[in-house]
């Protein structure tokens, strides 16, 4: 009987065994399969899927990349084949936000896109920089190929106002892409279903000046220019000419007093001084405008050595908007204009005072909350199926008269994922480097970090958490920048962090870990309301919400950034540097009591700012408004570098501090700038801090 159970038991496990390797095997032949696309086989990869288990196709990754291969090669047969089987593909995107729609497009396979067109494809959603179909689409000409199904495609969104004005993360709308690239059928149709012609870039460009920048203007100026519309003054009975009214402006050109002089250069000073200097550095995915706007800004200068943007035909539409003579000469002709036409004027200011009261909402287009989440769900599932656990660490007893090792994370958003690099160089060079860790401190996105070190994940696996963190939450949710309202959302951050931290506790840690965060306020039913510091941690007895991935949370709610979680904000918001707030537990008497000579602390920074001080020749003479703009960044760094100087004073050669500079500056909030972040990650060098590790960890 016995003999009889283990027989089928093994049997069993043999059996299944085969199919689990049966469906890795069908998956890992997505090179064999693509192969075969290439060459207009699809039907051999259809027969193949359907001769074994094609869940993946479904599920995984490779599964996305087998559809979109098939979209790029116009495989119509295998593309229906997936959609019918598994009709979540339709619209599902990868961490780009792509979805097989925009792989159509951009591969101008048009039998794929009239049938995802048929399929009703969800033509609103916009990639990761705000880029939807029809943005794609007016970079593709009409021809006779094409001109059945581009007609059809342009007709159903046309249908879609939100669509039409839709603007990506430069301000670009459809009729900016259409204007540069020449393709006067797609501008008509979009100006003669009332495309908005003022809506500006974040460089202030309209349709119209990207039209000046193309290789052809492919529709009349007063169509597209507003400042063509101007009305002329008349009266009852009769109509002015072009050439009276250019008569009447001579002639008062004459009698100019120097009063509108001086106002035409106070404006013009008004104007200039408006740039802002610090505009974020935006990279666009549109090939064709990537290559034609020129950076504007002084901050986007630096930048041009590793994205070349500029082109001569902006560089002299720029030069001539900036000329001091074609602005003061314009002023002065409006201001002559509004002179002569005060009734008519007067109209038109009540009618912009009216215009100005009413939001003007930036239609950058995302799915549905419910949709968001739901896709933020799948993207941390596939995360999930990847987990792998390099060695997971053994509670660790500490013994008097031993070294207490303290590994301590700054925070830095997308930054982090520098750290994470680092981190994974030094481990290849030391292997047992994170075992002998007493303790763990990090705070705002170093905690994850931290808390998933202690879990045992493989580096590689956290780089790859940190990625997706980071280019789901720096997307602007707020079109006020932050100033009337959070930035970003942390709702992916929470998603992520409920499959990989599930209900764990911090007391659930394996080894001593700290996570930093502030209390703007205990609450109204608190008799002694107030706010605090809060030091979470797993080795003294506090009496507070534990909850490992509501800890982290806390900590990373940057103010202005994110709306504040459960009243806490951003760690970092203390000091921005974890183990200067937690070296006092570890070596107070209420906390672990260790002796201060038996401490050894690496302490990583996200990188020293590449200009690393405030010029006194700006800021000596600076007023109140100056130094409110400068004060946020100036009270974080002078803070960080207190808790610098204080721990090495105190700890002296047992404390090494890895911040290296960076050769330029990089934005915490900007998923931009990953892959540049991986590149001075991979770049740096690290002989110092291992030869400290080997002579002192």
């Amino acid at each position: 009987m016995i003999y009889d159970f283990l027989k089928t038991y093994l049997e069993s496990k043999i059996y299944f065994g085969y199919i689990r390797m049966s469906i890795m095997d069908d998956s890992s032949n997505i090179h064999e399969y693509i192969i075969l696309i290439e060459n207009g086989r699809g039907d051999e990869v259809i027969k193949k899927l359907e001769s074994q288990n094609n869940i993946w196709v479904g599920r995984s990754s490779r599964g996305l990349r087998l559809l979109f291969s098939s979209c790029k090669n116009n495989c119509l047969q295998l593309v229906k084949y997936i959609i019918e089987k598994f009709p979540h593909r339709l619209n599902y995107q990868d961490i780009y936000g792509k979805s097989c729609i925009y792989v159509a497009i951009q591969n101008q396979q048009w039998n794929i896109i009239e049938y995802l067109i048929n399929k009703s494809v969800n033509y609103r959603l916009a990639d990761k920089k705000g880029n939807t179909a029809l943005h794609y689409l007016c970079e593709i000409g009409i021809n006779k190929k094409n001109k059945e199904v581009y007609e059809k495609f342009i007709n159903q969104m046309l249908k879609d106002k939100d669509v039409i004005n839709a603007q990506n993360e430069l301000g670009e709308t459809a009729l900016h892409i259409g204007c540069l690239n020449s393709n006067g059928f797609v501008v008509n149709r979009l100006l003669d279903n009332n495309a908005n012609v003022t809506l500006k870039t974040i460089k202030g460009l309209t349709p119209w000046d990207y039209a000046l920048m193309s290789d052809e203007i492919c529709v009349e100026r007063k169509r597209l220019d507003p400042s063509t519309n101007t009305r002329i003054a008349t009266t009852k009975g009769s109509k002015k000419s072009k050439s009276s009214k250019g008569y009447r402006r001579s002639s008062k050109m004459t009698g100019l007093s120097s009063q509108i002089c001086i106002e035409a250069l106070d404006e013009y000073q008004r104007s200039i001084s408006f740039i802002s200097k610090k505009r974020r550095n935006s990279v666009s995915s549109c090939s064709s405008i990537t290559s034609s706007i020129k950076r504007l800004d002084d901050i986007d200068v630096k930048t041009e050595e590793i994205v070349h943007r500029s082109s001569s035909a902006e560089r002299k539409s720029n030069d001539k908007k900036e000329s001091i003579f074609s602005f003061i000469i314009d002023f002065i002709e409006k201001k002559i204009e509004s002179d002569s036409d005060s009734e008519n004027d007067e109209k038109e200011k009540k009618g912009k005072k009216i215009d100005k009261k009413k939001k003007v909402s930036n239609p950058i287009l995302f799915e549905s909350n419910e949709e968001r989440i739901t896709r933020y769900g799948v993207i941390a599932d596939e995360l999930m199926k990847q987990i792998v656990y390099s060695k997971k660490l053994e509670k660790k007893e500490y013994h008097s008269g031993e070294k207490f090792r303290v590994l301590s994370l700054d925070g830095g958003g997308v930054k982090c994922i520098y750290q994470c690099i680092l981190l994974k160089r030094i481990i290849k060079e030391i292997p047992d480097f994170f075992d002998k860790i007493d303790l763990i401190t990090g705070l705002s996105a170093s905690s994850l970090v931290s808390v998933s070190i202690l879990l045992g994940l493989d580096m590689e696996f956290v780089i790859k958490v940190m990625e997706a963190v980071s280019l789901e939450t720096f997307k602007n949710e707020s079109h006020l920048a932050g100033i009337a309202g959070h930035q970003f959302t942390n709702k992916f951050l929470k998603v992520m962090g409920e499959r990989l931290l599930s209900n764990l506790t911090i007391n659930d840690l394996p080894r001593n870990c700290c996570i930093q965060s502030f209390l703007i306020d205990t609450g109204k039913d608190n008799t002694k309301r107030t706010s605090k510091a809060m030091l979470y941690n797993n080795f003294m007895k506090e009496t507070y919400d534990k909850d490992l991935k509501n800890i982290c949370l806390q900590s990373a709610a940057a103010p202005g950034y994110f709306d504040p979680v459960n009243n806490h904000v951003d760690g970092s918001l203390l000091v921005n540097n974890p183990f200067y707030l937690t070296y006092p537990l570890v070596i107070g008497e209420n906390g672990l009591n260790i002796p201060k000579e038996n401490i050894v602390a690496l302490s990583i920074g996200s990188g020293y700012p590449t200009v690393p001080y405030y010029d006194i020749e700006q800021m000596g003479n600076a007023g109140l408004i100056q130094w409110l703009i400068k004060l946020s960044d100036f009270n974080i760094f002078a803070r960080k570098e207190m808790g610098v100087a204080e721990s090495r004073m105190m700890f002296k050669n047992n404390y090494f501090r890895l911040d290296p500079h960076l050769p330029i500056e990089v934005d915490i909030a900007d998923a931009k700038n990953i892959e540049t972040i991986k590149a001075m990650g991979k770049e740096q060098n690290l002989d110092k801090v291992i030869e400290w590790i080997k002579s002192t960890w």
